[in-house]
């Protein structure tokens, strides 16, 4: 049964790499082997907790391909958890982006990374390469994902970041030029269009 899972997976030799320990693994084969070994149960959902992190760009595509081909041949649910909206691009349908500990916007992922309403969203976009890489493409969120490019704006990323916490209320109340003073005693409630997509209020 693990030799039929590795193989399965991709991994070259299986019966002779289930005999190996994981320091004698690349990166990329060892997370193939965690894949692999999530897929034993035989799981109705399969949560993929930043499965690219550490990887080189060719190893990231191979890993999404391969959790996308096993989602579509055994039907599974996927919940992806990353900070990399080219992943996000690659794979799902539906997104929800949190900031300190709370989902502040969600929406069809195609929807979501076209026009981000809340300021956290939008610096992640503007952070990333998806925008610049999508010109002239039939499929331009999807194709341009598989470029797996999240560096521009990083710096303004990172000091939103380690700016001073906000305390009660809004948790961006002190980090975003867009506050009102009414974020600063209060969270701000999910609200939207429609089921489809909803947002926090940036304003805070």
């Amino acid at each position: 049964r693990v030799v039929e899972l590795l193989r399965e997976v991709g991994i070259p030799e299986p019966a002779y790499r289930a005999r190996n320990y994981a320091f004698q693994l690349s990166g990329g084969m060892a997370q193939r082997v965690l894949i692999a070994a999530a897929l034993g149960g035989n799981p109705d959902v399969l949560i993929a907790d930043e499965p690219t992190t550490a990887l080189d760009v060719t190893i990231q595509l191979q890993i999404l391909k391969l959790i996308d081909r096993e989602r579509r041949e055994r039907g599974l649910a996927v919940l992806l958890i990353t900070h990399d909206l080219s992943v996000v691009a690659a794979l799902a349908d539906r997104v929800a982006v949190m900031y300190a500990g709370r989902i502040v916007e969600q929406g069809a992922t195609a929807h979501i990374l076209r026009g981000p309403r809340h300021p956290y969203t939008q610096v992640l976009v503007e952070s990333s390469l998806l925008r610049e890489r999508s010109a002239g493409r039939s499929d331009p969120w999807r194709e341009s994902a598989e470029d797996a490019a999240t560096t521009r704006g990083a710096r303004r990323l990172r000091e939103s970041r380690s700016s001073p916490g906000a305390g009660a209320g809004s948790p961006r109340s002190k980090r975003t030029r867009t506050a009102a003073p009414r974020g600063a005693g209060r969270s701000p409630r999910m609200t939207g269009e429609s089921h489809d997509r909803r947002e926090a209020p940036g304003t805070g």
